[in-house]
């Protein structure tokens, strides 16, 4: 009977949830696994899938919110976004993207 650990059932679930993983390979990947570690891993790769969901959601959010501020501050249609808000102060580079500041008074022109 196999016993899995956290770490194993972390690898199993995060192979599961990548978006390109073929569903119809679940059986061939956990299938050999006892019942509560199917489970386990079942349930943690569907807990992961969210977290992706969210982040890939607010990721759209993000870049939806930065191309309406752009245009309300008189970005030229087809002219690149971020730099267009970063040069106006009202975007900064992050570790994990960008973020919005608070603009300063007279940034936009």
């Amino acid at each position: 009977m196999t016993k899995l650990n956290p770490t194993e059932i972390e690898a199993y679930a995060v192979q599961m949830a990548d978006p390109d993983f073929d569903l119809s390979s679940i059986e061939t990947l956990i299938g050999h696994l006892p019942e509560r570690e199917f489970e386990a891993v079942f349930d943690r790769a569907a807990e992961i899938s969210r977290e992706y969901g969210k982040a890939a959601l607010s990721e759209a959010d993000t870049l939806a919110a930065m191309n309406r501020l752009a245009h309300a501050t008189g970005c030229p249609h087809g002219e690149p976004v971020i730099p267009w808000l970063q040069e106006r102060g009202l975007i900064e580079q992050v570790d994990d993207g960008w973020r919005f500041k608070t603009a300063k008074p007279g940034a936009v022109t």
